[in-house]
């Protein structure tokens, strides 16, 4: 199966699947495509094992495009936590491990590593695919085909947009931290990349050989990714790190160019460390900190630490679902959203009644909700609608304002507009 957890800031989800899958939205905004879409993912990062000049093992470490052959038996784990999600393929000699979340001011973080575990020098690479979608759709279609740009800057950093009406651009940053010397190769180019059209990242020409074309602009005839790898060589029990850092804006044409200082900013990974510091103890702060144990029973007995372990994680699916932009695709049920807020209400009674507020903002004139409504990732957008009749909608709403008066004894509530 396939388990997967939602990090979030400000709207903004990232959704880590147990399978290696990817995927985030803000809004109505598809920053990566959804897992369920996709029949090859459109993220993934590589580990290299060396084995003669320009031939390589390349090793899945999310194990999303794990390899049909792999030199050294590698074994996987996905650890979940509050807000870091975890890939690690670990074999005898090496660990590979990423580590992914997003900050309070919206960027997506991956943060790759290769660990010697052995006495022995240890050549390797750290490879990085990302191809993000950048589109107010759920999936690829021949106009975004044609639409999608992308540029390697001379310092390292990538930007990727999809020309609209506004358009999306995303800035990826890379920090190296690899031990002695070290090689880089980078494109844009998703040809480059694979080697040739029919490859995917299963048969990617690059990561066997471990050279490509560096490209440093596409459009139309080719596909905009992240295309990224960096060789050097481990010495004895050292560790290597690659960070990537996207940072993401919807622009007029006005100014379409003023996003490109963000590439050549200096990341600070200080400040992001700090950042999902302060993360942690904001969400150790939000626990509900319900402690429930079970007496002896003659017949069945309730693990309370799993118990326990399994309410903190309906605590934390109600908070993302009831103060979230979205959580099922690009959009937002009306009585999903309202049944969640009557539970979050219990906890955080302001943003509660903000989102409220927000919600019934989409009301139609007639007094009529939508089935479901999306919040535009841009002021001034349309929002999108699922206008198709259904007849409770109302009825959650009715419940979820009277509960909330109810509970917070907060009558000003009936007085907004």
């Amino acid at each position: 199966g396939d388990s997967r957890y939602p990090y979030c800031s400000d709207g903004l989800n990232l959704w880590c699947h147990s399978s290696g899958y990817i995927n985030a939205e803000d809004g109505d905004l598809t920053i990566f495509r959804s897992a369920f879409f996709q029949e090859n993912t459109c993220i993934d990062f590589f580990g290299g094992l060396k084995v003669a000049e320009n031939k390589w093992f390349p090793v899945s470490i999310t194990g999303a495009t794990e390899q049909i052959y792999e030199a050294e038996k590698f074994v996987r784990y996905t650890v979940f936590s509050s807000r870091t999600a975890y890939y690690i393929a670990e074999s005898d000699k090496i660990i590979f491990a990423v580590k992914a979340f997003v900050t309070t001011d919206k960027q997506i973080v991956f943060s790759v590593s290769a660990i010697n575990k052995t006495e022995k020098l240890l050549p390797t690479y750290i490879s990085a695919y990302i191809e993000p979608l950048l589109r107010y759709a759920n999936d690829e279609e021949f106009w975004g085909l044609m639409k999608r740009h992308g540029k390697l800057f001379d310092n390292g950093s990538f930007k990727i947009y999809t020309r609209q009406d506004s358009t999306p651009v995303a800035i990826i940053n890379k920090i190296t931290s690899v031990p002695g010397k070290f090689t880089t190769k980078s494109t844009v180019s998703k040809l480059a990349y694979f080697g040739g059209k029919g490859r995917t990242l299963f048969n990617a020409e690059a990561l066997k050989i471990g050279l490509f074309d560096t490209v440093k602009a596409v459009n139309t005839t080719d596909m905009p990714v992240v295309g990224d790898m960096v060789e050097f060589t481990l010495d004895p029990k050292s560790e290597g790190n690659i960070t990537y850092v996207l940072n993401y804006a919807v622009l007029g044409a006005e100014d379409f160019y003023s996003f490109d200082y963000k590439a050549k900013e200096n990341v600070d990974l200080s400040k992001i460390e700090a950042d999902l510091k302060s993360q942690y103890e904001k969400e150790n702060d939000k626990s509900l900190n319900i402690k429930i144990e079970f007496g002896d029973f003659i017949q069945h007995k309730v693990n309370a630490g799993a118990f326990n372990k399994f309410v903190s994680s309906v605590h934390k699916q109600v908070t993302v679902c009831a103060l979230g932009k979205n959580y099922a695709g690009d959009m937002l049920g009306i009585r999903d959203v309202f049944q969640q807020l009557t539970a979050s209400l219990l906890w955080n009674e302001a943003d509660t009644r903000a989102k409220i507020i927000k919600c019934l903002n989409f009301i139609m004139s007639d007094g009529r909700p939508p089935r479901q409504f999306s919040f535009p990732a841009k002021e001034g957008q349309a929002p999108k609608f699922d206008m198709r009749f259904f007849i409770d909608q109302g009825l959650w709403i009715i419940e979820t304002v009277y509960n909330y008066v109810a509970y917070t004894a907060d009558k000003s509530l009936l007085d907004e507009s």
